[in-house]
């Protein structure tokens, strides 16, 4: 079978990419929410790359503070007995934004190895505990918990795991949202749990959010049999809430593993924890764990940078703006202004199929081939205005608005001023604000309460809304 796959080109492995590919766009700098490749196409980046660029791409003072670490040091162990300011500072920093009491971190170099440093920690604390027989740890169907051994063999998506073999032993999974079947499976396994480990909103299956109580009880469950919970927050930290997920569902995790964000766009992991369970780790404990670049001063200067900007307004903000993209899509009315209360409009239900699984960026045309295809599409934007205009005099809908306000005419989303219609891939702005805001709706449902709003919580950053307001109103 491997006989048949074409080569890709060059050595570079490229991650998650079909061998069948022949080349693939090189992205070359960004600005805001923008990105831009070798080309000189233009993209929005509506997954913030892959969940981590929360605050925006090209950002001076993120490259001021990368910069002006690396001037200094660029790295240096902190293995006994050395450290650094940039690390102490993140991971005080982060152990005050749990909600774990007294948390105490460790750094990581990435998601997936801070997800099976901490399968390690839940094993380790029982043996040191008396109880080396609790080994089982128990996951989610649909969970993703990176690439790593650990990671991979607690992950729910078969997929992922095909190929591999045999993987670590003692790790099942149970139904996502059945918390009766968690129950059953921890009652069948008391003496034998070492751990439950959840993503609190699962991300890369799709965007579940929990069914309600569903990690309260999960809490519950594993106190009741000695469990520790583990909480993959790796996606969600510090982007639900300015806590993360444990914050917004008030659920109180023994381990939580944090990424993505906290390094700025610079590669890192975390592991906060109990102090009565990090403290099994050396110093303090007699097992030792360590990283060559575990809490490198670079990586640990560009997540304090990152995590300096995410302010309870920044949380307002997005979360304004955001509810006004999805109030948009359900209205069709995409020259709405925002509320200037920020009030929540009324959405659909969570998107299903393709407006869910949002995952390549939006490729616009290059701009050759938008000055081709002007007169065309200044002759659809005519028909439209035509056919929504007589709509409009009828009373009834037009095609792209609620009110006989034509898809044809939009030349900006208006949200933030970001504009998007014109780099839809076909030039057709409902559909363009469709698929974004459906990726948007799917994320805001986990900020629709009043005591979120009053707590500046969000969703989702659409890659920096404000620096978007500057580059739009130089066009």
């Amino acid at each position: 079978m491997a006989g048949t796959l074409t080569r890709m080109p060059g050595a570079f492995l490229h991650p998650f990419a079909k061998p069948s590919r022949e080349k693939f766009p090189s992205i070359t700098h960004g600005k805001g929410a923008l990105v831009y490749d070798h080309t000189g196409h233009e993209m929005i980046d509506a997954m913030s790359s892959l969940w981590y660029c929360q605050i925006g791409h090209g950002r001076g003072d993120m490259a001021d503070a990368i910069a002006g670490q690396a001037r200094q040091i660029e790295s240096y162990s902190c293995f006994d007995p050395f450290t650094n300011a940039p690390a102490d500072r993140l991971a005080e920093k982060i152990a005050s934004l749990t909600t774990i009491p007294d948390a105490r971190v460790f750094f990581a170099n990435s998601g997936s190895e801070a997800i099976d440093s901490a399968m390690k920690l839940a094993r380790l604390t029982h043996v040191l505990n008396g109880q080396p027989e609790r080994t089982l740890i128990i996951s989610r169907v649909r969970g993703y918990h990176g690439t790593n051994y650990g990671g991979t063999s607690a992950q729910g998506l078969p997929l992922n795991k095909h190929g591999y073999g045999t993987l670590l032993d003692g790790v099942v999974q149970v139904d996502a949202d059945d918390i009766e079947a968690l129950s059953v499976l921890m009652s069948e396994h008391t003496d034998r749990l070492a751990a439950v480990l959840t993503e609190p909103v699962q991300g890369a299956a799709g965007v579940y959010p929990p069914e309600e109580g569903y990690l309260a009880e999960a809490r519950r469950l594993c106190n009741h049999h000695g469990a520790l919970l583990i909480f993959d927050e790796v996606i969600t930290g510090f982007r639900v809430a300015p806590g993360g997920a444990q914050e917004k569902y008030d659920v109180v995790p023994d381990i939580t593993c944090f990424g993505k964000v906290i390094g700025g766009g610079l590669p890192i992991g975390a592991i906060g924890g109990r102090a009565d369970v990090t403290d099994q780790l050396s110093p303090l404990g007699p097992v030792f764990h360590a990283g060559t670049l575990s809490g490198n001063p670079l990586a640990t200067a560009a997540g304090l940078a990152a995590l300096d900007n995410l302010t309870p307004d920044f949380y307002i903000e997005i979360l304004a703006r955001a509810r006004h993209l999805r109030g948009a899509r359900a209205r069709r009315d995409v020259h709405a202004e925002p509320p200037p209360d920020g009030r929540a409009i009324a959405p659909p239900a969570l998107s299903q199929g393709v407006e869910r699984r949002l995952g390549p960026l939006f490729c616009a045309r290059s701009p050759a081939r938008r000055r081709r295809a002007r007169p065309a599409r200044q002759a659809r934007r005519a028909r439209r205005r035509r056919r929504c205009g007589r709509a409009g005099a009828g009373g009834r809908r037009g095609r792209g608005g609620a009110t006989g306000v034509g898809g044809s005419d939009v030349q900006d989303v208006t949200v933030g001023a970001m504009p998007a219609a014109r780099r839809s891939p076909r030039g057709a702005g409902p559909q363009h604000l469709c698929i974004l805001s459906g990726w948007v709706d799917a994320l805001l449902c986990l900020c629709t309460t009043p005591s979120d709003e009053q707590r500046g919580t969000a969703a989702v950053s659409l890659n920096g809304a404000p620096a978007l307001d500057a580059r739009c109103e130089q066009r």
